[in-house]
């Protein structure tokens, strides 16, 4: 092999390195990203879940349906 050669391999060996660390960070950017919204997801499914007991298991009686009225009736 000629020195050019070896030149311009060692040229394209050091771009694919560089790229490839690009993509490393890149990916660890991404992950990072997508963590927080797995995070946020559980909150909200959380929130979700204690609302939905709320509704089918409330803390106080509901009044009946006649007491409820608004005060203009």
């Amino acid at each position: 092999m000629t020195d050019d050669r070896i030149a311009a391999l060692e040229a394209r060996l050091m771009e694919v390195e560089i790229r490839s660390e690009e993509r490393l960070a890149e990916i660890q950017r991404l992950e990072a990203f997508v963590s927080g919204y797995e995070e946020r997801i559980r909150t909200l499914e959380a929130s979700l879940r204690r609302m939905k007991s709320l509704l089918e298991e409330p803390a106080d009686e509901m009044p009946p349906a006649l007491e409820d009225l608004p005060p203009h009736y």
